[in-house]
């Protein structure tokens, strides 16, 4: 490449090229490579790292289950409870999720409004089924009417 420049580090024309590391001087300041050649391996390289780092292969034997076939699958555990009207079921979390129940699949997060604004609470709610933490291993399961 044809320099018009002598290579002055003080000068806001100068750079150093983040793909091959050489200091030079550049025409236009909003370029950082000395070669259009430079700037493709650089993309090229970092896009093809990008990609394999967020292509991670599905596991063995699984299939793709949509957000609505799970949700599906959360509300008929759910419908197969025994519920109180009143007051909600406590259930242990481990018999929940060993019937089949994802809790990462829900139609909302809101907040529980009775409690002080330093320890806000939260409860999921999946269609017309509220969802709260009772303890570590306990959770509540009501109705709305």
């Amino acid at each position: 490449m044809e320099t018009f420049y002598s290579v002055d580090p003080l000068s806001d024309r100068y750079r150093i090229c983040p793909n091959c590391k050489i200091a030079h001087m550049v025409h236009n300041r909003g370029r950082d490579f000395c070669t259009d050649k430079c700037a493709d391996d650089y993309y090229n390289t970092h896009r093809r790292l990008t990609r394999q780092a967020t292509n991670v292969p599905p596991l063995a034997n699984t299939s793709l289950i949509t957000r609505d076939q799970m949700l599906a699958k959360n509300l008929n555990v759910l419908n197969h409870l025994s519920i109180d009207e009143t007051f909600g079921t406590k259930y242990l979390i481990t018999d929940i999720v060993n019937s089949g129940f994802d809790f990462s699949f829900h139609t909302s997060r809101n907040v529980l409004h009775n409690t002080d604004f330093d320890n806000q609470c939260f409860y999921i709610s999946i269609f017309e089924y509220k969802i709260l933490l009772l303890t570590t291993a306990e959770i509540l399961i009501a109705k709305n009417k």
